[in-house]
């Protein structure tokens, strides 16, 4: 708006300065014809009158440019006040409509939306709603009793699990820990302290330190809000303890505690802006080595296939290549598993050029390797060692999980401030982006 202002009010200046200009011209004029009249001569008052054209000629130049100006800056900000053409950065995936289906029903009952998500299956032919809402309906009980201040149902799930959860009982000793303060608030110092003897003996091993903090605390039965304990009290305490149990239950029935849905969106919003701007460029310019460029003067809606083109040609499904002539960054709550790059051409490995074990223990990408082979039965030396190697001996690595981290900012690029659960978000895992080293290296899980 500030723009615009600015461009109308230097319409108005220019408007009123322009007839002032043009005011002044016409009175020359009119006195250049008194001055020929009074036989001076018509040389000399052509000579004045042309001096003063070119001096009004500068200033209203002046303007105008001055007014063009202002004028290119309101195009500008509609520019950016209007909603971009989001068809042009877009191509069809050809998702499987079964398997989206599935996605949006596991993403309404792990919201816990289990009304809606029975409707979306009844309506979408799902058969197995049932075996989905299951462990996401365990989960969402536990929550809803862990906000009215009940643990026995998360710690009875606990209990059921103990094998699986790990030897620290990491979980189970803060659900013990929260219904320790619980007591201790709420029916005394007698309480608490038989919690503690009965519950707390197991956990000793592994969280004596947390323990002897906790029994410290009993001095203070009744006003532990005032006393060096106080942060005990805090209700991050209750959030955290309802995350980890999300996380345990997620991963016991090998998923991820943050929908794939939220993921995919969130990670589609975080480059959708370099989506656009590359195909606003493409749709402009065409793209190095595509079929064609786009006719002058086309419009967004017609190059709603232009990042399709900008991927380029291939032998893949519909001939399209899955990548992009420009990078995407995204942060590393996105990244799921570790990247190989290749020490001879610096490529990064792909399901069409994956990293490939040599006899010797280097790594090497197959389109690297091929290339030193110059055949598939030729022998090659390796590039870090005096070791020959071939492409039939020559074994695919296949890279297995890494240890899972906290998914902490996918809400924050979908701009969500409402939890999903009402006491506890569904933070979801992510891998540490890992770059393999050009050395000799182990791996688990390689195969053939």
């Amino acid at each position: 708006m500030e723009a615009l202002e600015k461009a109308a009010k230097k319409q108005q200046t220019l408007t009123k300065a322009t007839h002032k200009s043009l005011d002044n011209f016409l009175a020359a004029i009119q006195k250049t014809r008194e001055r020929i009249q009074n036989n001076e001569s018509p040389a000399e008052a052509a000579q004045w009158l042309a001096g003063l054209a070119k001096e009004m000629e500068s200033t209203v130049t002046k303007e105008q440019k001055d007014l063009y100006n202002s004028a290119s800056k309101v195009g500008k900000v509609l520019e950016g006040a209007f909603i971009p053409d989001l068809a042009a950065a877009t191509r069809d995936a050809r998702m499987p409509r079964e398997a989206l289906d599935l996605v949006v029903c596991e993403h309404l009952y792990r919201a816990g939306h289990f009304d809606a998500g029975d409707a979306f299956a009844r309506e979408a032919g799902i058969s197995q709603a049932q075996v989905l809402r299951a462990p996401y309906e365990e989960m969402h009980r536990m929550l809803q009793s862990m906000r009215a201040r009940d643990l026995d149902p998360a710690l009875q799930w606990c209990q059921q699990h103990r094998a699986a959860l790990g030897p620290d009982r990491h979980l189970e000793f803060m659900l013990r820990k929260l219904q320790f303060l619980h007591l201790l608030q709420n029916e005394g110092r007698s309480a608490a302290l038989r919690c503690a003897q009965q519950h707390f003996g197991p956990l000793a091993e592994s969280h004596l330190p947390e323990i002897r903090r906790l029994m410290g605390s009993l001095l203070f039965a009744g006003r532990l809000e005032r006393s060096p304990y106080a942060e005990l009290l805090s209700s991050e305490a209750w959030e955290d303890a309802a995350e980890d149990l999300l996380r345990h239950a997620c991963a016991l029935v090998g998923q991820s505690s943050e929908s794939p849905l939220l993921v995919a969106v969130a990670a589609g919003s975080w480059v959708l802006p370099t989506l656009v701007k590359m195909s606003t460029l493409v749709g402009r310019t065409g793209v190095p080595g595509t079929p064609g460029r786009p006719p002058a003067g086309s419009t967004a809606p017609a190059a709603a296939s232009t990042v399709a083109a900008a991927a380029g040609r291939g032998d893949g499904p519909e001939g399209v290549l899955e990548q992009l002539p420009v990078e995407l960054e995204l942060g590393k709550e996105f990244l799921f598993r570790s990247v190989f790059s290749c020490p001879v051409s610096r490529d990064q490995s792909s399901p069409d050029n994956p990293p490939m074990l040599l006899t010797c223990g280097h790594v090497l990408c197959k389109e690297s390797m091929l290339k030193l082979a110059r055949g598939m039965s030729r022998t090659f030396k390796c590039p870090y060692c005096p070791v020959e190697a071939s492409e039939a001996t020559a074994k695919e690595i296949h890279f297995p999980n890494l240890e899972q981290e906290r998914l902490m900012s996918i809400r924050h690029a979908l701009h969500v401030g409402d939890r999903m659960t009402g006491g506890a978000d569904l933070h979801g895992a992510a891998g540490r982006k890992n770059t393999v080293p050009s050395d000799r290296m182990e791996v688990d899980g390689a195969g053939s």
